[in-house]
């Protein structure tokens, strides 16, 4: 009878018992990737609430001047005897669905209100149709509103401004937006969905060369926006010690 030869030549080898239970790595990493590919999407489906800092202007004051929630500018300059550093700040919706519109947002902001320390707000402008401002709103911080637009009009944009704040920042510091005080920020559609936000869809913006948060990129860490010292409000950010 003719010997029966192995197509690679030679005797096959033999699986010994340890080979035979190694995991298979690419299909666990293919798993990895396929779960880390799907939680990003979800992240990237959610409403964002998003700040946008733009040089004050007079010109179409509601008009943030960016198409999409990517463009929106997070990081500003300090205030400068030669007028520079006075900011327009958008408070803006995005990345909802457009099918359903935006009937409201309820959201709060945080930032250091000690006068000539931090940010400072001079004014408040609204965009949507109507508001419902909480005690102290935009004067002190953690306060709240809930913006509100005609149902009849019901916006469906991709980028949906809210109002802006006009503002400088003396010091180094963060404009955030924050929860809705012990509820959390949201947005309702004009069929009557509400969507709550996690704080990693709230954007922020900083001032003074140091990095802002764009939620329509990443998502947001909650950051303190009253550090002890400049090497604490670089650690906050990873900026170093």
């Amino acid at each position: 009878m003719p010997k029966r030869v192995h197509a690679g030549g030679g005797c096959p080898r033999r699986m010994n018992q340890h080979q035979k239970h190694l995991p298979n790595w690419n299909s666990f990493l293919l798993a990895v990737l396929t779960l880390t590919s799907l939680a990003g999407g979800a992240f990237a489906a959610e409403p964002k609430l998003v700040l946008h800092a733009s040089r004050a202007s007079l010109s179409e004051p509601c008009q943030s001047g960016i198409a999409r929630c990517q463009e929106a500018l997070v990081s500003g300059s300090l205030y400068s005897p030669s007028g520079a550093g006075t900011y327009f700040v958008y408070l803006m919706a995005s990345q909802f669905d457009p099918a359903e519109g935006i009937r409201s947002i309820q959201a709060g902001i945080d930032y250091d209100a000690v006068t000539l320390s931090g940010v400072d707000i001079f004014s408040w402008n609204l965009c949507a149709d109507s508001q419902e401002p909480g005690p102290g709103w935009y004067q002190v911080p953690k306060s709240v509103n809930r913006l509100i637009w005609n149902v009849e009009q019901c916006p469906s944009d991709t980028l949906v401004v809210g109002g802006y704040f006009y503002m400088t920042c003396y010091t180094p510091s963060f404009l955030t937006i924050s929860p809705f005080g012990s509820d959390s920020a949201a947005i309702q559609t004009c069929i009557g969905n509400t969507v709550t936000l996690p704080p990693t869809a709230l954007g922020y913006v900083a001032f003074g060369s140091i990095p802002g948060c764009n939620p329509c990129l990443a998502p947001c860490n909650t950051v303190s926006i009253r550090p002890t010292s400049w090497s604490a409000l670089k650690s906050l950010v990873g900026q170093g010690p």
